[in-house]
């Protein structure tokens, strides 16, 4: 049976859709071999097990020996132990990032001026203002989308306003897999990556002005919009620890 319901928490974890059903497949339905999550999950058979590999690299799911080979979920228990450590992880990395390499820079510039700051929530809302931030783009744009659905993201982020203003500029984008092929044909010349389980997203101009998205485990985004210099020094250093991991 076709895997259905929103899945959108497994996306925040850092699962892609292709992920998400056979996840969900096999902890409704296993223990299941490749071919049969492939077939109740509606997942092609050659991605399956990029699938799978990615979901026993996180710990999510086990392989019991056999012929054919058979993939079980942990308890949720365990899952949710898992996920936690993984995220602390990744605060942990990122407290130190921010320690070791922006602390410094902000203690040297010496000046204490209040941060110019806007709250902007909801998904249509945060993808406008990505828009908006990107419209001020002189010479140079970085991009990190979070997971939202490609219509969504295609009628507020790329519309062909932005696409014209965008045509010259210099274009890098970090994207979840799943999203790669609409980003390439929306922005043919941009420099695009794919990365896992990023921990939100983001919009930076070269004009100064920035969005930092937040992650939320609801449907709602957050978006904090900056015209700050260490806001959107802080934004872009993270980029390019991401770009660059």
């Amino acid at each position: 049976m076709p895997v259905e319901g929103d899945y959108r928490p497994l996306y925040e974890a850092g699962l892609t859709t292709y992920d998400a059903k056979v996840f969900i497949t096999i902890v409704k339905s296993g223990p299941l071999s490749a071919l049969e999550a492939s077939k109740l999950s509606n997942v092609p058979y050659p991605k399956v097990y990029q699938s799978l590999k990615r979901l026993m690299e996180m710990g999510w799911i086990r392989a019991e020996e056999g012929r054919p080979k058979k993939y079980i979920a942990l308890s949720p228990e365990v899952i949710l132990e898992r996920y936690r450590a993984m995220e602390g992880n990744k605060v942990k990395l990122f407290e130190d990032f921010v320690k070791e390499e922006i602390v410094p820079f902000y203690e040297a510039g010496g000046s204490r001026e209040r941060f110019n700051v806007w709250l902007v929530r909801g998904r249509k809302g945060v993808l406008d203002a990505s828009s908006e931030v990107l419209l001020e783009v002189k010479n140079e744009a970085k991009i990190a989308l979070p997971h939202v659905s490609p219509e969504l993201i295609k009628d507020s982020i790329f519309t062909q306003r932005l696409i014209k203003h965008l045509r010259e500029a210099s274009i890098k984008v970090l994207v979840e897999p799943s999203l790669y092929q609409l980003v390439k044909e929306q922005l043919p010349r941009a420099d695009v990556k794919q990365r896992q389980a990023m921990f939100g997203g983001g919009a930076i101009s070269d004009s100064g002005k920035v969005i930092i998205i937040l992650p939320m485990y609801s449907e709602e985004l957050v978006g904090i919009v900056s015209n700050h210099p260490y806001v959107a020094a802080i934004a872009e250093k993270y980029f390019e620890f991401l770009w660059e991991g």
